[in-house]
């Protein structure tokens, strides 16, 4: 028996440079964790965050803002409020996400603990480093522990102590049932999180399956990246 699917994409078409891509065919997750390789995420990201044509299925619950309060973006665009102080941003986003004062207080102080940020709480987010704010973003996207992660680049400059406490939270996450969507260059980083490969290639998924499986087809490969960069050179 098949588990439910949790997100499928389907009838998904691009322009790049005026000539037509090929639809993107039909992805299905069904796996706990996930991640996409970068090639090609951009454009299914996009369509998941603006839901055009894309479907997220039983039992996520639908309505016009409902979604939102189950699923979390990190985007490239980090869309934050420069005359907020971090602090500000954190209890804004958990009161439009339903938190109480008291729930908000207590999970924002978790999260933010073992991050640099957590110093500059209460300073506006326009004199944050930029590390400080992927580390604010990153933090927003978990705030309301959503069933579904969408996360671009997470790690981008982010420190060593920053990425190994961002692992430990979307590692806990999962364990909790919570299902990640992740694209990134740290592909070290991804062999610690995920379980199951997307790769989107011209428009197209040229590999869907565990990791396992997509590192058997390289057995000598020492590493994820190098299994990758082998099998995109066989590809072309």
């Amino acid at each position: 028996m098949h588990p439910p699917r949790l997100l499928e994409c389907s009838n998904a078409g691009k322009c790049f440079r005026m000539q037509k891509m090929p639809d993107l065919e039909a992805i299905r997750i069904q796996f706990a964790l996930s991640c996409f390789h970068r090639r090609g995420f951009i454009f299914a990201r996009n369509k998941l965050h603006n839901f055009l044509y894309v479907r997220l299925g039983e039992p996520l619950r639908w309505g016009r803002h409902a979604y939102k309060r189950q699923v979390g973006f990190m985007l490239e665009d980090l869309a934050l409020m420069e005359r907020l102080t971090g602090r500000e941003q954190l209890e804004l986003a958990a009161r439009l996400y339903g938190l109480s004062p008291e729930q908000a207080t207590a999970t924002i102080e978790a999260l933010v603990a073992p991050f640099e940020v957590a110093t500059a709480l209460d300073r506006w987010i326009e004199t944050y480093s930029h590390g400080m704010r992927r580390q604010l973003a990153f933090l927003l996207a978990l705030l309301h522990r959503p069933r579904l992660l969408v996360l671009d680049e997470p790690f981008e400059a982010m420190d060593a102590q920053a990425i190994e406490a961002a692992i430990a939270l979307l590692q806990a996450r999962h364990r909790e049932g919570a299902t990640l969507l992740i694209s990134s260059h740290r592909l070290d980083k991804l062999e610690r999180l995920c379980d199951h490969l997307v790769v989107l290639h011209r428009g197209r998924v040229r590999f869907a399956g565990p990791m396992a499986a997509f590192r058997d087809h390289l057995p000598e490969a020492a590493t994820l990246e190098t299994a990758y960069l082998r099998w995109l050179r066989e590809s072309d």
